[in-house]
């Protein structure tokens, strides 16, 4: 039990620690004029991690598990996000349907962190993944 309220404690200051981020992103964005370069390095970085998650939790030996048609095409939506993202980096002159779906992007990530923290603030969890 104790250790459950420890996990929960860990896991609730990385979702508040990551919020204060994206917060952070979007002020400084908007204070400097580079809001759409910002929004498109943090949707790279935040779809590579979450790729890089479930790659490893996949391949670990001795966890078997069973991939399902959900997590298969959120894989795949985060892998079309990292690809516009690193798409917009590397145009000179971005599209404005490219600048709205990185704001897009950039507002799903958050919204999923506050909807998790959320979660975890209503639910105790006895083990996590």
């Amino acid at each position: 039990m104790i250790m459950s309220n420890n996990i929960d404690r860990k896991v609730n200051t990385i979702l508040i620690f990551s919020l204060c981020l994206y917060a952070a992103i979007l002020i400084t964005g908007l204070v400097m004029h580079q809001l759409y370069l910002y929004v498109s390095v943090t949707n790279a970085v935040a779809g590579l991690l979450l790729m890089a998650y479930w790659i490893w939790n996949k391949l670990r030996p001795l966890k078997r598990s069973i991939t399902e048609r959900r997590e298969i095409f959120v894989f795949s939506t985060e892998g079309l996000f990292v690809a516009l993202a690193l798409y917009a980096l590397f145009l000179r002159e971005s599209p404005d349907w490219l600048i709205i779906t990185q704001y897009i992007i950039f507002t799903l990530h958050a919204i999923t962190l506050i909807l998790f923290l959320i979660f975890m603030l209503t639910f105790k969890i006895k083990k996590l993944f």
